[in-house]
């Protein structure tokens, strides 16, 4: 890794990378804390747009790549009985226990004390 970029632009990058993470937790701070999932969003516009200009691709690609997302083949893969490791899903592994309504209703009410100091 360290072969393929500069030690000057990794430490760029990584002084950029807490200086991102300061200012996201500084807003969590304040009042502004609301708009946190925009702060988010936003790294997303920086990675694609900002750091380009400022970073030669290779070296964003060595310290940060992005990630292609296939939809089409999640899609195909769904539908595939098989884990990544090749071997066939064992159905009662793979099973989760679900609850049914009535257990997620509401707990068991409490008896209340009788009153006037009746016990019943």
């Amino acid at each position: 890794f360290f072969k393929t970029v500069d030690f000057g632009t990794l430490a760029r990058f990584t002084r950029l990378q807490l200086a991102a993470v300061a200012l996201i937790f500084l807003v969590t701070l304040t009042p502004v804390a609301m708009a946190f999932p925009l702060f988010i969003a936003a790294l997303v516009y920086v990675r694609t747009k900002v750091l380009p200009r400022y970073y030669a691709h290779e070296d964003l690609i060595a310290l940060d790549p992005l990630i292609e997302l296939d939809m089409d083949a999640d899609l195909h893969k769904q539908g595939d009985d098989d884990d990544d490791d090749g071997d066939p899903v064992d159905e009662e592994a793979a099973t989760v226990e679900t609850t049914t309504d009535a257990t997620l209703a509401a707990p068991p009410a409490a008896k209340a004390p009788a009153p006037d100091g009746l016990s019943s």
